[in-house]
């Protein structure tokens, strides 16, 4: 009787083959692990290092020189326009400035459908009126302290409602292999933001 050598055995192939694809699935599952893990402390950390800054803005006066000349609408506590639609476009414009004198980039602003007109909430605030504005900005992971504090401690009044904050991965793709061995990383910022005017 002939007898058939092991590797030419048709079943241990579809068996070896079968072994293989199945450890290979298993390194891509623990890699894919290894890599939401990784992510995940780092957007924490983002997130810590962003709660702290504002923190520090909310306690943190902020400073102008006696001689500094303040551009529009700077130096006052309330948004200042006669309508919601003009309100918003100033608050859109001061949020803007604030954005690009860090270098960072808005992507997207929107008006939430609720957020033209808003009462406070607060019985003290009887003759505030709530101004909404979420926006898509993207930044630097080393400017995103400059840019928290820009928005937060500058005038008039802006109060951060919410934030969502994540690597761009967009851009991390085109610029390959200098962003993944750089320290400073692109980061994309969903905020939203509220603001306040004195009601008509």
């Amino acid at each position: 009787m002939r007898t058939t050598p092991l590797w030419r055995d048709t079943r241990l192939q579809s068996l070896a083959v079968i072994a293989l694809l199945v450890v290979g699935a298993l390194v891509l599952v623990a890699d894919m692990l290894l890599s939401w893990r990784a992510e995940a402390g780092t957007l924490a950390l983002y997130e810590e290092r962003t709660a702290l800054l504002e923190s520090k803005a909310s306690t943190s006066p902020v400073q102008q020189g006696a001689n500094q000349a303040l551009d529009p609408g700077e130096g006052k506590i309330l948004l200042d326009a006669q309508t919601s639609g003009l309100v918003s476009a100033e608050f859109q414009r001061l949020l803007s400035d604030r954005v690009e004198r860090v270098g960072a980039v808005i992507r997207r602003v929107d008006v939430p459908a609720d957020g033209q007109a808003a009462d406070t909430g607060d019985p003290q605030l009887e003759s505030l009126e709530r101004i909404r504005l979420t926006a898509d900005i993207e930044v630097m992971e080393q400017s995103l302290p400059d840019l928290m504090y820009a928005i937060e401690a500058g005038s008039p009044v802006m109060v951060v409602d919410g934030f969502r904050l994540r690597l761009n991965r967009k851009v991390d793709m085109l610029e390959g292999e200098v962003t993944s061995s750089s320290v400073d990383r692109p980061l994309s910022l969903s905020i939203t933001l509220s603001g306040f005017r004195e009601k008509p």
